[in-house]
């Protein structure tokens, strides 16, 4: 060590490196960023390639030195032009990212092709990335498969991930499912869990063109077995349903636990079923409760009402009807129909809330709303009594008619006794709404225009959605509460509505579409048909342009109905890449394409969005792209944020 500060003092700039190492490091010496920094610049002022590389890096981290993403870019560049091939890399970083420098593509690549020639795995890999998306260079998936091969070759782990998932897809290339195999299974060599997951999610999908849930099985037991929770979980339930493997209850509690463990409110509250039942763990409330728990306390709203009846009955826990309301409200309020049913239940009951028939009927009828059976027949003896809502025979055969419908025995016997009480043209016009409801989800549905897809943005209630969805509405409402149109854009065709204060946040993209990539649209398809239940789709991105090459649009294999528009469109990491837009009528993609193309749609881009809000101050959240996460996560996290809007005449 004294040898090289000599050696450093005298402008040895290999000294000076090597000393700036050991006080980054802590080798030999105590941590010291800024000391580190000071040897660094002393060698980068001497053309020490790694030192100009080093000294970025801390200008960029801010580690020792006042974080200057210019200054990160002159150090980088200086080394770049002299050939270094790190630096050529993280300066085509910076001009991709726009950090820095002003972002551009074209600049990009041009530095990731010198690093990449000279055999830089990060550059090969983030060169095959730009070809597959058309981003700097002219879209070439025979390109994007070359680089991504050189890099796969030279050890980037997650590249060969991505060319076995180009050989799968049909982007440009002819499907390849042989190779999309061979190169996922050395992913799962390289990838910890990454690469089973994907195998798993080959096999499910059909790797021979029929799905092997065997195969998929026993690829997602390996990424169990490397810690991936999702996967866990995924295992737990084959365990615990059967479906796949021998029905093993113990099994099941052994990887609901280990995912429970990591934080996935998914398996806590899975788990907590298994100890109040029993089944493949010793009964026992006091876990149940615990399990429950955590779910709850991260807005898992099925938790958070099976914590609530934990409360109400004293198992496992104090019995305390305060706090079971308390838990009940909070999944209510999340539009959760067992929760608002039980809610309506200590409203009647005047247990755990002051005794109030009134809010105890309206609770009854959100979640009757929603088709819970068991709220229809409880709104329907309200009504047919005149308690808590005013005597009204025609709305009381209406609920009991459309409870019945789903079984429950009672209000058949009520729906006949309230007959003998009605007038002939009463029960007509009783049997018109319920047939009104069916068709249209709620009993005053007969002035309902359309339905349509928004999602929170941010914490002040600001939801997204498309113009189409509100078009010519007199009123609005976002999951059954009014709402009002805030801001609209008639260049993006977007609009922000004001809703209630959201349980969570949609989260955009920071990275710019490719073609070819997986994402997956979210939304409440036709909810006259199939009820209020979220509906998700998987494709991909077909094309960076809509029709006419309209710059806009991404084009997507995704399906999409009728309601979808105004929902998310989501990458793989649950980011949103794109606004669904309404559908383009069929004679209208014939007419640009000059064929009938098959499950073709189209979402305008998150760069229009991101535009959108920031013109108006409306704070919101992005992030990276994280390949890791799971379709399953990513659904259950979009149930959170997207809403069903309604548009009336």
């Amino acid at each position: 060590m004294i040898g090289y500060r000599r050696a450093a003092e005298h402008g040895h700039r290999e000294a000076q490196f090597q000393l700036a190492e050991f006080y980054y490091s802590g080798r030999g010496v105590p941590k010291d960023y800024h000391s580190a920094a000071t040897w660094y610049r002393q060698a980068a002022e001497q053309d020490h390639l790694a030192a100009q590389v080093a000294l970025g890096k801390l200008y960029y981290s801010g580690q020792g030195l006042t974080k200057d993403l210019s200054a990160a870019a002159r150090w980088y560049q200086r080394a770049a032009e002299q050939g270094y091939q790190v630096a050529q890399t993280l300066l085509g970083q910076l001009y991709y990212a726009g950090e820095g420098v002003v972002k551009d593509d074209s600049t990009a690549a041009g530095w990731y092709r010198k690093a990449a020639e000279q055999g830089d795995r990060e550059a090969q890999a983030a060169l095959g990335m730009l070809y597959c998306a058309g981003e700097g260079v002219k879209q070439n998936d025979s390109s994007a498969q070359q680089w991504y091969r050189k890099a796969a070759e030279n050890g980037h782990r997650a590249a060969h991930l991505w060319l076995g998932n180009l050989y799968y897809s049909d982007a440009g290339l002819s499907v390849d499912k042989a190779s999309a195999a061979r190169w996922l299974h050395r992913a799962t060599d390289t990838l910890s869990a990454q690469g089973p997951i994907a195998l798993g999610q080959f096999h499910c999908q059909g790797a021979g063109g029929v799905a092997d849930y065997s195969q998929a099985t026993d690829w997602f037991r390996r990424a169990a077995q490397l810690g991936h929770s999702d996967a866990q979980v995924w295992l737990a339930r084959v365990y615990a349903t059967g479906e796949g493997l021998a029905r093993d209850y113990p099994q099941a509690a052994a990887w609901y636990l280990k995912a429970a463990e990591r934080g996935h409110r998914v398996a806590q509250i899975e788990l907590g079923k298994l100890y109040y039942a029993g089944l493949g763990v010793p009964k026992y409330y006091g876990r149940a409760a615990m399990w429950y728990r955590r779910a709850a306390d991260q807005g898992h709203r099925q938790a958070q009402v099976e914590l609530g009846k934990l409360y109400l009955v004293g198992e496992g826990v104090r019995k305390n009807d305060n706090k079971a309301a308390l838990w009940f409200r909070k999944a209510a309020e999340r539009e959760y129909s067992n929760a608002q049913f039980q809610l309506g239940h200590l409203y009647i009951s005047g247990k755990g809330a002051p005794k109030h028939t009134g809010k105890a009927a309206h609770w009854y009828r959100k979640a009757a709303e929603q088709g819970h059976r068991d709220a229809q027949a409880t709104l329907a003896r309200l009504y047919a009594a005149g308690e808590g809502v005013p005597k009204d025979y025609i709305a009381g055969y209406m609920w009991a008619n459309l409870a019945a419908a789903q079984g429950e025995e009672s209000s058949g016997e009520l729906r006949e006794q309230l007959a003998q009480l009605m007038s002939i043209a009463q029960v007509a016009d009783a049997q018109r709404l319920s047939r009104e409801w069916k068709e249209g989800g709620s009993a005053t549905s007969s002035n309902l225009l359309r339905t349509g897809t928004g999602f929170y943005v941010s914490d002040q209630g600001h939801v997204v959605s498309s113009d189409y969805a509100v078009k010519q509405c007199r009123k609005i409402t976002i999951d059954d509460s009014p709402s009002e149109l805030l801001f609209k854009d008639k260049a993006s065709e977007l609009v922000i509505l004001q809703g209630p204060l959201p349980s969570g946040l949609a989260t955009l993209s920071r990275e710019p579409p490719r073609r070819g990539q997986y994402v997956t649209a979210v939304g409440y398809s036709l909810p006259v048909y199939r009820g209020s239940d979220l509906q998700a789709t998987a494709g991909e991105i077909r094309a960076l342009a809509g029709l006419y090459n309209e710059s806009r649009y991404l084009q997507i294999t995704a399906p999409v109905n009728p309601g979808n528009s105004g929902g998310p469109l989501l990458d793989a990491s649950g980011n949103v890449v794109g606004v669904i837009s309404a559908r383009f009528k069929t004679t209208a993609l014939a007419k640009a394409t000059g064929s009938l193309p098959a499950n073709v749609n189209f979402a305008l881009k998150a760069s229009l969005l991101r535009t959108f809000l920031e013109r108006h101050n409306i704070d919101f959240h992005s992030r990276p792209l994280d390949r890791s996460r799971s379709a399953i996560t990513v659904i259950d996290e979009a149930k959170i944020f997207t809403v069903l809007i309604r548009c009336y005449q």
